[in-house]
C-alpha cells in the first residue's frame, strides 16, 4: 500500500485550458493518494509426487488522480466543440480502478513449471493515462480481461 499527499506549494501558470490559474494546494498530476496490491497463494505441499501444484489471486488498483494540473475541476462546456466521450464530468481525470487477477499452477520438483493465469477477471475497463493534445485528447485504455499459460523450466 502506498499513499501520497501531494500539493503544489507555489505555481501560477497556465491550465489545460489555456487560462491562467493559480495551482497553490492543487494535486500533482498522476499522483493517486492510494495505490495498493494485495496477493494470497497457497501451495498444496505434499498433496502430488514429484512437485508443487499452487493456486493465487491479486487484487491491485488506485484511487483517482488528476492527469492535469486541477483536471478533477475542469469540466468541459456543452458546446459542439467540446465533444465528450462516454458524457465525462471531468475529462482531465482518471478514475479510480481495481483488478482482479487468478492464477493455478504446478512446479516440478525437476524444475518443469507451467502456470495458467486470468489477469483482470471480470473485465473491468478502467483508464490509466488521458493527455491532453491541443485540439484533442486521448485516453489509454487499461488491459482487458487477458488470460496465457505459461511454460518454463529452472536450471
Amino acid at each position: 500500500v502506498t499513499y501520497l499527499d501531494s500539493q503544489v506549494d507555489n505555481y501560477v501558470g497556465y491550465n489545460v485550458l489555456g487560462q491562467i490559474q493559480d495551482f497553490k494546494g492543487t494535486v500533482l498530476p498522476f499522483t493517486p493518494k492510494w495505490t495498493y496490491s494485495a496477493s494470497v497463494e497457497y501451495r498444496f505441499a505434499d498433496a502430488v509426487s514429484g512437485g508443487t501444484p499452487y493456486i493465487g489471486a491479486t487484487v491491485s488498483g488506485r484511487s483517482g488522480q488528476s492527469a492535469v494540473f486541477d483536471g478533477g475541476n475542469i469540466t468541459l462546456s456543452g458546446d459542439p466543440a467540446n465533444r465528450v466521450v462516454d458524457n465525462l464530468q471531468n475529462p482531465f481525470y482518471v478514475r479510480g480502478y481495481a483488478t482482479v487477477d487468478f492464477r493455478a499452477g504446478f512446479d516440478a520438483d525437476n524444475g518443469f513449471r507451467i502456470m495458467g493465469f486470468v489477469k483482470n477477471a471480470f473485465d473491468k475497463y478502467y483508464f490509466t493515462s488521458v493527455i491532453p493534445g491541443s485540439n484533442t485528447s486521448s485516453r489509454y485504455a487499461g488491459r482487458p480481461l487477458t488470460w496465457g499459460i505459461t511454460v518454463g523450466y529452472k536450471m
